[in-house]
């Protein structure tokens, strides 16, 4: 399966450098890791090994009597082999577990970096929005606000429970620059199964943005925001705006770009993969105006059923085997990785 898109690493790779073998066919081989990331591991190509890309292998962490993965090789060159893992990812504490095992210097090498790049990101955050935040924000004059929310994984990265004390309830993550327009990207403090929980934060957070940014004629509520404050018996008006339709232009331009291809003028049927819920359901009727035919495809859905727009057809389904319909495929997924399960579907030459 191709992509529209140049390879791009989905994870951080940790430079690490421990015994490992791998294995294929009942025969082993020992050799060391390049790095290691969640879903993949780079590794220094034995001379006497042969390997194609798309072969499967086993590999074992020698120091890991318990760490033994199954693997496909996606990359290979004179003096290493790029590997994908396959069905599973390693967690974090797998991670720790493979750093523990490197000789000490290495050890220390990751931690160093790991911290200088934390405490780093930590310390921009925090005079971005205490003593620079006043002369930033008269400085960008900002028209527009993408209004965004974390999980408690997400809000650690940026900022401990000293700093948040520090900090005033909207965060100023980034600037974003629309042509020639300039806008921020804020963050409540309320992580986000407070928001699904409790609506009165949800209006809190609400208040909070008009309180502050009053002159902001639009804010877009990002990812799960709209469904909070509708559930909020809150109305989206103005100055408030859902901010998926900018992800749902995104995707039409996509699917327009795909059907322009030579080698796909002719496809009439397009595949959303993840085409269940509110966002999903927009998505699909978008694409009703380039594809005559979209299926969303979704384990959500209990039943099959074909539902008709004015212009196209749109048929909901949880069966992989309608994906055999169509060799135009776009993930509307919370990872890339939620397709894995169904790539054995998917007919030769789809993108």
């Amino acid at each position: 399966m191709s992509t529209l898109h140049g390879e791009y690493r989905r994870h951080a790779r940790t430079n690490i450098k421990t015994s490992v073998s791998i294995s294929m066919d009942d025969n082993g081989l020992n050799t060391k890791t390049r790095d290691v990331s969640e879903s993949g591991i780079c590794i220094a190509k034995p001379s006497e090994l042969t390997l194609t890309p798309g072969q499967t292998v086993n590999i074992t962490f020698d120091r890991l009597s318990k760490l033994s993965v199954p693997a496909t090789i996606i990359r290979v060159s004179d003096n290493q082999i790029g590997l994908s893992l396959e069905n599973i990812r390693f967690s974090e504490q797998d991670i720790t577990g493979i750093i523990q095992t490197a000789p000490w210097h290495q050890r220390a090498k990751v931690a160093i970096k790991r911290s200088f790049w934390k405490n780093t990101r930590r310390l921009a955050i925090l005079v971005t929005n205490t003593l620079l935040r006043k002369p930033l924000l008269k400085l960008i004059n900002p028209s527009f606000i993408f209004a965004v929310y974390g999980n408690e994984k997400d809000v650690g990265t940026y900022y401990t429970p000293f700093m948040a004390r520090l900090i005033p309830p909207l965060m100023i993550g980034s600037v974003i620059r629309n042509r020639n327009r300039t806008g921020i990207m804020v963050a409540s403090k309320f992580y986000e199964h407070e928001l699904a929980e409790d609506s009165n934060k949800v209006r809190t957070y609400l208040q909070q943005l008009q309180d502050e940014f009053p002159h902001i004629d639009t804010i877009a509520l990002v990812g799960r925001l709209p469904n909070f404050v509708m559930k909020a018996g809150k109305e989206i008006q103005r100055p408030y705006v859902d901010g998926s339709m900018g992800t749902r232009y995104m995707i039409w331009d996509v699917g327009r770009q795909m059907k322009a291809l030579p080698k796909y003028s002719g496809e009439e049927c397009i595949v959303v993969l993840g085409g269940a819920g509110r966002i999903g359901n927009m998505v699909c009727e978008d694409l009703t105006r380039v594809f005559r035919t979209v299926i969303a495809f979704d384990p959500r859905y209990d039943k099959q059923e074909e539902i008709y727009t004015p212009i196209g057809k749109i048929i909901r389904s949880s069966n992989p085997d309608i994906l055999n319909s169509s060799r135009l495929f776009i993930g509307l997924t919370h990872h890339g990785d939620a397709i894995r399960n169904v790539i054995p579907y998917l007919p030769a030459g789809s993108l």
